[in-house]
């Protein structure tokens, strides 16, 4: 690797991490119904979402374990960064279902409908660039399922999570008419 290549590595990445620093500012602004940054939890969304972070560490736990098995077979067919990164995705949709169904998810101070919005524009924006690089080919490379593909991966996380608040919404208003 030429010396130019990692500066230009090094400078890209940190324009990356800046760029998301100043959109999470942005997401926490926009989502809270005060215009605060921080969100407040009473204690029982607390303990909900405390739970909800065991169960998704102990899937994260299970799917490394698993991976210790059977990842040089997995290895053959995917990178090993999109065999992580589908891990952190099982576990990040295992917190999310569960502090959703539970009522934990969403802050007291914060519009769910705007957190909806945010996570629908995400996931369209991932899902095109993931349709991009299917039709640009770079999904394969070397016969393998390339670190590409995260972002098809982040609009499956991103509808997901809708899904499960779509879901939880219904049944809660069939639960107010009853």
């Amino acid at each position: 690797m030429s010396m130019e290549y990692s500066v230009g590595y090094i400078l890209g990445a940190c324009v990356g991490v800046l760029i998301t620093a100043l959109f999470i500012l942005v997401f926490l602004k926009f989502t809270k119904k005060d215009g605060n940054i921080k969100c407040r939890f009473d204690e029982r969304q607390n303990i909900i979402r405390g739970k909800g972070y065991k169960y998704a560490f102990f899937t994260l736990l299970i799917y490394n374990a698993l991976i210790l098995v059977i990842g040089n077979v997995l290895e053959m067919y995917m990178d090993r960064e999109m065999i992580m990164f589908i891990g952190i995705c099982l576990s990040v949709i295992v917190y999310a279902a569960y502090a959703i169904w539970n009522e934990g998810y969403f802050s007291l101070n914060e519009n769910p409908k705007r957190v909806m919005i945010i996570f629908g524009v995400v996931g369209v924006i991932n899902l095109i660039s993931g349709i991009s690089s299917i039709v640009s080919g770079e999904i394969i490379e070397n016969g393998k399922v390339s670190f590409r593909a995260m972002n098809l991966l982040c609009a499956v996380l991103m509808f997901s999570v809708l899904i499960v608040l779509a879901i939880k919404t219904i049944c809660n208003r069939e639960e107010d008419e009853r």
